[in-house]
């Protein structure tokens, strides 16, 4: 009896879990990122999914749900928030978002939110962020501004979809022979995410 009873916990705790994670890369594709390589953090994963279970089921808070939880995500690529003690971190996120979500919180209560602590990038940090390929949460957040912008492959004109992803190579927007010659740029500056197509 009591074997059966922790079996059919577990299988329904597998079954939220499952449906949890779904939702979240759901989410993430809805956002524009498709894969693991485009991904600037993944420490967004666990509390997307945790946060499915939460949601509200009413169509408007439901709206109002999904809006906050995209400013969440764009906050954790955008800022550096998740640079150091990510897992402490996400869990506080998570708290607070659970809170707003149901509606028993407020914006103030995620720490995420507090633009204070964690300011979203001015123009030097973004203009210094590194190529997309490497683990650069910033650099990896600039592409997936480009890709939920509807970013088009310079090569063959295509539009980025979950498809068609693995097949995109990175481009340079302007060229690094160009940008390193005769305009003077390091090869740094030159492969810079602001430079990433």
């Amino acid at each position: 009896m009591f074997q059966d009873t922790i079996i059919e916990d577990l299988d329904s705790a597998w079954n939220a879990f499952e449906t949890g994670v779904a939702w979240a890369v759901d989410i993430l594709e809805q956002e524009g990122v498709f894969d693991s390589q485009r991904l600037p953090t993944t420490t967004v994963l666990p509390v997307l999914a945790a946060l499915h279970g939460h949601l509200p089921r009413g169509l408007d808070a439901l709206g109002n749900a999904r809006t906050y939880i995209r400013s969440y995500l764009w906050r954790s690529f955008a800022t550096a928030r998740y640079d150091t003690s990510s897992a402490t971190r996400a869990l506080e996120d998570f708290r607070g978002l659970r809170q707003l979500v149901s509606g028993s919180g407020s914006r103030e209560s995620v720490p995420i939110f507090d633009e204070t602590q964690y300011p979203i990038p001015n123009v030097e940090e973004i203009m210094h962020a590194s190529w997309p390929k490497r683990r650069d949460i910033l650099g990896r957040a600039l592409l997936a501004v480009s890709l939920k912008a509807g970013a088009v492959d310079i090569a063959d004109g295509t539009k980025a979809t979950r498809d068609n992803i693995k097949k995109r190579e990175y481009h340079h927007l302007f060229p690094d022979a160009l940008l390193t010659g005769d305009g003077g740029l390091s090869e740094a500056e030159s492969s810079s995410a602001v430079n990433a197509c």
